[in-house]
């Protein structure tokens, strides 16, 4: 959900705060996986070549109920939070990546309308 203020905090003019709900399944047979906000990235698909943006969720995480900030999700389990991406307010479409701990990306979701 796109949102115009998150607790105390306001984003910069012309932004909104995109909060994406998420759950994590951790399905490796032998690791952890171990996430910090540089785990997650979006990319504004309303602009060409899209644009890759990082998320905010530390510097909001007192104004969510569940923030993913860093920590662990143990082999063979799940966990689920809120991550929030500074985004324009035009914006409308975007794909959602996640990484490992190298930098190497596991996931994508594709066609995020908002």
């Amino acid at each position: 959900a796109k949102k115009a203020q998150l607790g105390t905090f306001k984003p910069k003019s012309g932004n909104n705060f995109l909060v994406l709900d998420l759950t994590l399944k951790n399905n490796d047979k032998n690791d952890d996986f171990e996430y910090t906000d540089a785990s997650f990235a979006i990319f504004d698909k309303t602009v060409s070549p899209p644009h890759k943006l990082s998320p905010i969720t530390g510097q909001v995480a007192g104004a969510l109920e569940n923030p993913f900030t860093s920590g662990m999700v143990p082999v063979k389990s799940e966990k689920t939070g809120q991550i929030v991406f500074p985004v324009k307010e035009n914006s409308v479409s975007y794909k959602f990546t996640l990484y490992d701990a190298k930098g190497t990306e596991i996931t994508s979701i594709d066609n995020i309308s908002v």
